[in-house]
């Protein structure tokens, strides 16, 4: 494509009307006009030449380029043609003063690279970053925000839920009746449902379906279930969970304009706190506590290894269970052959002394199940 600009040759200020195209080098090859006298006659001479050395591309405005050449006496093109400024992107010359990245993605190949590195670095950020600060943002918060929220949702879901309230107050009686203590408001909720589920909600209540405790065949078992769902309140497993997917929902937001979802994720989010699933760090941390409360209440750790048999036992021999997706405390508790082999080896004592009044409550609240 031809182009026409100004030439400055260096040997004079005047400027020179100048053709400018591109050889089969893709140099620059430059035509313009001179006069000379020749037997006292004014000749227009025709001059056209390549450069080879070229100093600095700059462009100057829109559209205008000022190319510098390197050899003397150093003249100076100027093509004010935005066709001229799209051509040297297209040929990748660097421009000073160019800020854009025309020509990186006037490069399928560039384009797609850049590409695939930006989407890595969002994915990156979205399932590692996201998570981190999301739970350094939580360990920093008053764990007045963790009961707040856990109220929130409780109203919301609770009411949707048949509470055993003979049961419920049993559950909470045997609990204060170990002596173990929370800065967390820890309290039971025993809802009558053949669901085999329990789950925490975040600030301390603690939700546990009759159709997982109707299966326990001692004490031991419920001490391991309540220990794993206090270690999900006492790690802020719930809240944390809250934040990431808020933080999470914040950035997709931001990339598509949708910032009115934001506070209707926090919403559906309370909503769905009972169907929360847990990573693999938050179910280890919380088996872990779970152990921590046996040995604290002086209960059998084997109690932990039980409850995960009862799981295990309902699920791979409940074909209906299994394929509905029933067993909702398995389905978002992933990799419980594994967690059962780790608490075995975890195991450190034999003991079981619970007091014969927890004993009694025992058999009180696994007889309550059935009223109402």
């Amino acid at each position: 494509m031809m182009y026409k600009g100004k030439l400055y040759n260096g040997k004079s200020s005047k400027s020179h009307t100048a053709t400018v195209t591109w050889d089969y080098r893709d140099q620059l090859k430059i035509t313009y006009e001179t006069i000379t006298v020749q037997e006292d006659l004014e000749v227009i001479v025709n001059n056209s030449f390549t450069y080879e050395k070229i100093d600095t591309i700059e462009l100057i405005t829109k559209g205008l380029v000022q190319i510098k050449f390197d050899d003397f006496p150093h003249p100076i093109l100027e093509v004010d043609d935005i066709n001229f400024y799209k051509e040297l992107k297209e040929k990748d010359v660097k421009i000073d003063g160019d800020l854009s990245f025309y020509h990186i993605f006037n490069s399928p190949l560039k384009a797609l690279g850049l590409g695939v590195t930006f989407l890595a670095a969002v994915l990156s950020f979205y399932f590692f970053a996201i998570p981190f600060l999301s739970h350094r943002l939580v360990d920093n918060l008053p764990i007045s925000y963790d009961v707040e929220w856990g109220e929130k949702s409780a109203e919301i879901i609770l009411d949707e839920e048949e509470i055993n309230k003979e049961a419920s107050l049993l559950a909470n009686e045997l609990f204060h009746q170990t002596g173990f203590t929370s800065e967390f408001p820890i309290e039971f909720y025993v809802v009558n449902g053949d669901i085999v589920n329990a789950y925490a909600l975040p600030g301390g209540k603690i939700v546990l379906y009759t159709g997982l405790l109707e299966k326990m065949e001692d004490i031991n078992e419920l001490y391991a279930l309540i220990g794993h769902e206090i270690g999900h309140v006492e790690q802020r497993h719930s809240s944390k969970s809250l934040v990431e997917a808020a933080a999470g929902y914040a950035i997709l937001s931001l990339m598509l304009s949708d910032i009115n979802g934001l506070t209707a994720v926090i919403t559906d989010q309370l909503h769905n706190l009972n169907k929360l699933s847990y990573s693999r760090s938050m179910e280890s941390e919380a088996d872990e506590y779970a152990l921590y409360f046996l040995k604290d209440v002086h209960a059998s750790e084997e109690g932990l290894v039980h409850l995960f048999d009862i799981l295990i036992d309902e699920y791979e021999n409940n074909e209906v269970l299994k394929y509905a997706s029933k067993v909702t405390f398995l389905s978002t508790h992933p990799d419980i052959h594994e967690r059962k082999k780790n608490a075995e080896k975890e195991i450190s004592s034999d003991q079981n002394n619970v007091s014969d009044k927890e004993l009694m409550l025992y058999e009180d609240l696994m007889s309550s199940l059935s009223i109402e």
